[in-house]
């Protein structure tokens, strides 16, 4: 292989890399070396084109050369066109990709629904019911309430319900943990909707002997709310607030909450005139 042909062979080597519009020009100018090529051979006034010229062999070699390279790279080119995408072009950022336009705005939307700031109020949370239940059941006096508490956005919050001095003995919250804190029962939660939480305690056997033993319920403000007092003992009286209520009746709790002070005395030892169907309750707001 003469220089020409090798120079050529280091060419093509070299130009494995470009692309489609490269080529195109390298086989423009191979086009018009080899007619320059034929130009010189058939107008050189020294000979004329006979395969028996000593230099007629070179210069056909030559151009067998310069238009078999030229084929081979436009064909290289081709099949470079042509093939199927690299399996890594997943990676490459100047990949596109092509989705119809509804598809465009629901994904818009979405995105658009997520960066939106939360609208909530700005309260954690409410009492929205209390229900209480209390058996002074000489045998063994114990109480139930019941509270549907209901949250607000979706971060953790503190909602306070109840404060009680009493031996809890179970507790079950369906959406949230019930912690202490600052003296009361609070629901510990980051769902948005309606929790219910249920206590169970029981109640000192002194509060039933009529002795004027007293229990505390520190109420947080409810929506709607009641207490029922069950089991009385005969010859004994329920004092709500330092008044008598009527145990067979519920008791309605005030919508602003408070502490309820509750006593269980001898009816002998009632004032006439004492007895009232409203309790008497000190408020302390929580």
């Amino acid at each position: 292989m003469d220089l020409a042909a090798k120079r050529l062979y280091r060419t093509a080597q070299g130009m494995k890399s470009l692309g489609f519009g490269q080529l195109g020009r390298i086989a423009a100018i191979i086009q018009s070396i080899r007619a320059a090529q034929f130009h010189r051979l058939f107008s050189h006034p020294s000979y004329s084109f006979h395969t028996d010229h000593p230099q007629s062999g070179s210069m056909t070699i030559r151009f067998g050369l310069l238009t078999s390279a030229g084929l081979v790279l436009l064909a290289s080119a081709a099949a470079a066109e042509n093939a199927a995408p690299n399996s890594g072009s997943g990676n490459d950022l100047s990949a596109q990709v092509t989705i119809p336009y509804q598809e465009f705005k629901r994904l818009l939307d979405a995105a658009s629904v997520a960066a939106k700031a939360e609208d909530s109020p700005d309260i954690a949370g409410a009492v929205a019911r209390a229900q209480i239940k209390l058996s002074l059941d000489p045998q063994h006096p114990s109480g139930e309430a019941e509270f549907v508490i209901n949250t607000f956005g979706h971060r953790w919050v503190f909602v306070p319900f109840v404060g009680l001095d009493l031996p809890i003995t179970n507790v079950s919250c369906e959406d949230g943990t019930i912690v202490p804190r600052e003296g009361l029962l609070c629901l510990l939660t980051n769902r948005s909707g309606q929790s219910k939480v249920v206590l169970d305690f029981d109640i000192p056997a002194s509060l039933v002997a009529g002795g004027g033993d007293t229990i505390s319920l520190r109420l947080a403000p409810t929506a709607a709310g009641q207490i029922e007092f069950g089991n009385v003992p005969p010859g004994k009286r329920i004092m709500v607030g330092g008044k008598a209520v009527n145990p067979n009746r519920p008791l309605p709790l005030l919508v602003a909450g408070g502490e309820i002070k509750i006593t269980c005395v001898r009816r002998g030892s009632v004032k006439p005139g004492s007895s009232t169907g409203t309790p008497g309750v000190s408020l302390k707001f929580y």
